[in-house]
């Protein structure tokens, strides 16, 4: 019988990596469609989803130390395509995290009120935003790890420095 569910830390890494990368693409979908519509509920469920990729940023970022340890010793993999990685992961975690409690701040602030200014709405739109574009870099960083046809190649600067392998 086949296991569905992840068996280890590498795995459940990139099963939980698409969620804040999709997740924000979303908030941003309905936080667009908030603004033209004005639509109360629209505004609601679009900052809800990004108080979601702010949740789910937290164990997909701590899945990913466990999953580069499991990398160690397989051909092909960088330790400069991983630190770029982790770094970004690591910047993508706290702008999410801040524009999810942010979001969260605005829902418990509004939650009497019967709507939410559209400002409001346009400024998380542009906080959405650029939350994608974070996410959308460090998953490109991350499929470049272990997939080289996404690779750019640059020569190192100096001559005789190489590709430190794990």
């Amino acid at each position: 019988m086949m296991n569905f569910l992840p068996e280890n830390a590498a795995h459940w890494h990139l099963v939980l990596n698409h969620l804040p990368v999709v997740g924000s693409l979303a908030a941003v979908l309905l936080l667009g469609w908030a603004f033209i519509k004005n639509s109360d509920d629209v505004k609601r469920v679009a900052l809800t989803a990004l108080v979601f990729v702010a949740l789910v940023s937290i164990p997909t970022f701590l899945t990913g130390d466990p999953a580069e340890h499991s990398l160690k010793g397989l051909p092909g993999i960088s330790k400069r395509w991983i630190s770029s990685h982790e770094d970004a992961g690591e910047f993508a975690l706290w702008a999410a995290v801040a524009v999810g409690a942010t979001a969260l701040v605005a829902l418990i602030v509004f939650r009497k009120k019967r709507s939410l200014p559209r400002w409001v709405i346009g400024v998380f739109l542009l906080l959405a935003l650029t939350v994608c574009t974070i996410m959308a870099r460090t998953a490109n960083l991350g499929g470049k790890i272990h997939h080289p046809e996404i690779r750019t190649y640059t020569p190192p600067a100096d001559a005789s420095a190489t590709d430190v392998e794990y």
